[in-house]
């Protein structure tokens, strides 16, 4: 992955106590833990196939599919030297920019629509190799945002400068967004809520 750190705005973010950023705010914390141990496995996975881009998906919604991508892109981005991606595939219902007390002004709904570039909407975490794209204002056809070729083009160039980028998407149950996620990644992780799913 190429070093980005130049081309793309730092941002220092208030991540309040309630955000579940458990990674962050709780980082000796058995849940903390847990996450670490997710990255290390898909580390492991990644020796046997490639492995780079990975869906984050649930069957339905307040599964916890936001907060388990959160928090393993971060936990995939602590202590690392490669840039870690998280983007926000949830057009519908976008979560990160309060989840990390983003501005919410220009986003990957942006991007697709060509209002702007990968380098005006995309910002590093303070102090991390951390790197969110958020989704921007809700979109009322993002089936059609992300079939368009400003979508190959993000994901390829994702590819280049990444050395994992993390896909927080729709449940796939209700909605077809997750169907179109699938054809752009590598891996998938499915959230399944205890006692709920």
């Amino acid at each position: 992955a190429s070093d980005i750190a130049s081309q793309l705005p730092v941002v220092s973010v208030g991540i309040s106590d309630d955000s579940r950023l458990v990674t962050i705010n709780d980082s000796s914390s058995a849940a903390a833990e847990a996450f670490r141990l997710l990255g290390v496995r898909l580390r492991h996975l990644r020796r046997e196939r490639h492995l780079q881009k990975i869906l984050i998906t649930s069957t339905a919604p307040r599964e916890g599919k936001s907060v388990i991508a959160a928090n393993l892109a971060c936990a995939l981005a602590s202590g690392s030297k490669s840039p870690v991606l998280l983007l926000e595939g949830d057009l519908r219902r976008p979560t990160l920019a309060s989840t990390f007390g983003l501005s919410s002004d220009v986003g990957f709904v942006d991007y697709l629509r060509g209002e702007c570039e990968l380098s005006n909407c995309v910002v590093r975490i303070d102090d991390t190799k951390l790197y969110v794209l958020q989704a921007g204002e809700p979109s009322n056809s993002p089936l059609e945002l992300m079939q368009s070729q400003r979508m190959q083009e993000l994901m390829q160039r994702a590819e280049e400068l990444f050395d994992w980028i993390i896909v927080d998407s729709p449940p796939f149950l209700p909605l077809a967004d997750a169907s179109i996620w699938e054809r752009w990644v590598d891996g998938l992780v499915l959230v399944v809520r205890q006692g709920v799913t």
